[in-house]
């Protein structure tokens, strides 16, 4: 009973720990932000603010689902693939760069619920469906506030709907949007320009594009669409159109007459001038300032203090301006009044107005100008208060000119009296130096009287110093010009030393050089001179060999000589013998037979004694070619040695053959012991 309750405890231990493992699973993290900054290059790196990633790449490796990756200034040439829900941010969009370096897609998202916003995205490669962004088979995703230039494709779409694009800037592309089989989607106040088309729905439908403004795009200034039906406008305003051609005769920013793209598509309330949309901060609350207008707006405030939008407004000189503004009333209330260059201009109150909501529509002409939007009530208050702030600057204009008339009238006066007591003061020194001048000018006068004697005695001086000088600077120039060709001389000298010491150099560097080819010559003549000495001492062992071949040569001719001089007797005895001697001419058949096989043999042995003689003659040559690579001694022993004992085989042959000992004057064990002997004395 025991056991079974342990198990039963067991398991329900290991189950409680199961769901709370799963539990642990299943509980999501809650989303962090993951920093990128291109000027961490030594790292550490971590994502922290304080250790953000290098690059974007990694930044989008470590994020989960949820998560934003932020990204600070700077320019990455990346290749981004994002394929989970992030939102990627830039800091801001005009220096925080993602350049693709003309390498594919810059972003490739293929994830649903992403967000893009604030970067500059470039350079994609140059060919048909890559871009700055391409979206495939995704959904719910936002693309806003970006500048997304020099790509083939700006926003390439596939397979993608219920996403949003808004306030982009796209120009410099084949297609600045390029949608294929995507529906369903908002693309919203964004500025389309300088592309070859402006955008381009194939299959696609049920998007709603309207408040974007597509300006000089080459081939239409705005879309072509296939087999495509698609909403151009909300049902009040659509967009701009740079190549609109209608009228707006109502003067309200939307033309008479629909924008046509095709049977299918139509912009029904096309823009007059290009939309933008100001965003207000007041009181903690957005508010949204949108404007139709054909100038460029350069600057967009709001003053809070007395609740005024401030714009400038440019556009060409001797040109119309318009602008249609539709003001929040908890920013301006009505009635409003518009100022340009701080003059009110005649506005019209649209009917399309509501309660919350002012639009007004005025025209300007163009140069730069300021424009101001204020409650009337306060351009009332503003009027008195700009007349009593001009009285009062006219007032405080006037008090700081006496005021400075009073100071610099004061500074004379106190000048003057400074200029007077020091009048006074130099005044009576100079009445004293005076005097003092009167005593020194009677002291000075008896004084010229003993200094004119004085003179005259220098006088006469100087004029014999200066005969002696006219001879000195004579023998002065003398000395001078027997310098200068002494010191030229010199120079000379140097010239011709500085020369002869490099000829000096040059004969010891010869010397040494000459000296070393002698020690070489040297050299080479003693090994010469050692060579040619073994090899004439070879030359004798061969000659005498040689000798000793021909002395048993020799022999053997002898030896014939005399076994056939016996043979020739043996003859005439057999002739002379008597026939009826049978057995007496058998042998002697039999001994002519011996001679005649030995005569034979000797012919032999002498023909095969002249072919070695002559085979020892090409071996001897055979010996002095290859002295040349080897010990001279060592080779010719060696080949006598496999001689002599070639040769001893041959001897052992005949002798076995015929039955004849052949004994030469001197054995090969001797010769042997010779050489060897000779050798040893050489060494």
């Amino acid at each position: 009973m025991r056991k079974a309750a342990l198990k039963i405890t067991i398991c329900i231990l290991l189950i409680i720990a199961f769901q709370l493992n799963l539990k642990a699973r299943v509980t999501k993290a809650a989303p962090q932000t993951i920093y990128v900054d291109d000027d961490n290059i030594t790292g550490p790196w971590d994502g922290t603010p304080q250790h953000p990633y290098q690059n974007i790449t990694s930044g989008l490796a470590y994020a989960l689902a949820g998560d934003t990756v932020y990204v600070h200034n700077g320019t990455y040439y990346e290749q981004l693939i994002i394929d989970k829900p992030v939102s990627l941010t830039g800091e801001n969009e005009y220096d925080t760069v993602i350049d693709g370096n003309n390498i594919g897609n810059v972003v490739k998202i293929t994830a649903n619920n992403v967000n893009i916003t604030y970067f500059t995205i470039q350079d994609s490669l140059s060919v048909f469906e890559f871009g700055g962004i391409r979206l495939e088979n995704s959904i719910g995703n936002n693309i806003s506030c970006n500048i997304i230039v020099n790509n083939y494709e700006g926003i390439w779409l596939e397979n993608c709907s219920q996403s949003t694009f808004m306030d982009n800037n796209i120009s410099s592309s084949s297609e600045g949007i390029y949608a294929v089989n995507s529906s369903n989607n908002i693309l919203l106040n964004n500025k389309i320009s300088d592309n070859e088309f402006g955008i381009v729905l194939r299959n696609s439908v049920n998007n709603t594009v309207f408040h974007n403004s597509f300006i000089d795009n080459t081939w239409r200034a705005a879309s072509t669409t296939i087999n495509s039906t698609n909403s151009w406008d909300n049902g009040i305003e659509g967009n701009y159109w740079s190549d609109y051609t209608g009228r707006d005769d109502d003067q309200n920013g939307i033309g008479n007459s629909p924008y046509i793209i095709d049977a299918n598509n139509q912009d029904h309330y096309p823009l007059v001038g290009a939309f933008s949309d100001f965003i207000v901060v007041y009181e903690s609350e957005t508010y949204h300032v949108p404007t139709i207008c054909n100038s460029t707006i350069t600057r967009f405030e709001f003053n809070e203090t007395v609740k005024m939008l401030d714009l400038n407004a440019t556009g060409p000189d001797n040109t119309t301006g318009f602008c249609r503004i539709t003001v929040p009333q908890l920013l301006v209330a009505r009635p409003c009044v518009i100022l340009v260059d701080n003059s009110p201009v005649n506005a019209t109150v649209l009917s399309t107005s509501n309660a919350t909501h002012t639009i007004l529509y005025f025209a300007y002409n163009h140069t730069e100008r300021e424009i101001q939007i204020l409650s009337k009530p306060y351009y009332e208050l503003l009027q008195k208060y700009n007349t009593l702030y001009q009285d009062y600057q006219d007032l405080n204009t006037t008090h700081y000119q006496l005021v400075s008339d009073y100071i610099l009238l004061n500074q004379t006066y106190r000048q003057l009296v400074v200029d007077f007591n020091e009048s006074w003061t130099e005044y009576l020194s100079l009445n004293q130096t005076y005097w003092q001048l009167k005593a020194d000018y009677d002291q000075l006068l008896s004084q010229n009287a003993s200094l004119s004697q004085t003179y005259q005695q220098l006088h006469d001086n100087w004029t014999r110093l200066l005969a002696d000088y006219d001879t000195l600077n004579q023998e002065y120039q003398e000395t001078v010009a027997n310098y200068t060709t002494l010191k030229t001389d010199y120079e000379l000298l140097l010239i011709e030393r500085d020369s002869l010491n490099q000829k000096y150099q040059q004969a010891l560097t010869n010397i040494t050089i000459l000296q070393a080819n002698c020690d070489s010559l040297n050299q080479t003549y003693l090994q010469i001179l050692n060579n040619y000495t073994q090899l004439r001492l070879e030359r004798n062992i061969l000659y005498q060999t040689f000798q000793e071949l021909m002395t048993n040569h020799t022999r053997l001719q002898n030896d014939y000589a005399s076994i056939r001089l016996s043979y020739d007797a043996l003859l005439a005895q057999y002739n002379s013998l008597n026939p009826d001697y049978a057995n007496t001419r058998l042998a002697l058949l039999c001994v002519s037979a011996a001679a005649i096989a030995i005569t034979v043999a000797m012919a032999s042995l002498t023909i095969k004694y002249h072919r070695k003689s002559k085979k020892q003659e090409k071996l001897a040559e055979k010996y002095k070619s290859e002295l040349e690579r080897a010990s001279i001694l060592d080779v010719a022993r060696s080949k006598f040695e496999a001689d002599i004992e070639r040769r001893k085989g041959k001897i052992q042959s005949f002798e076995h053959k015929y039955g004849v000992t052949i004994r030469p004057r001197a054995t090969l064990e001797d010769v042997i012991k010779s050489l060897e002997i000779k050798k040893k004395k050489e060494e």
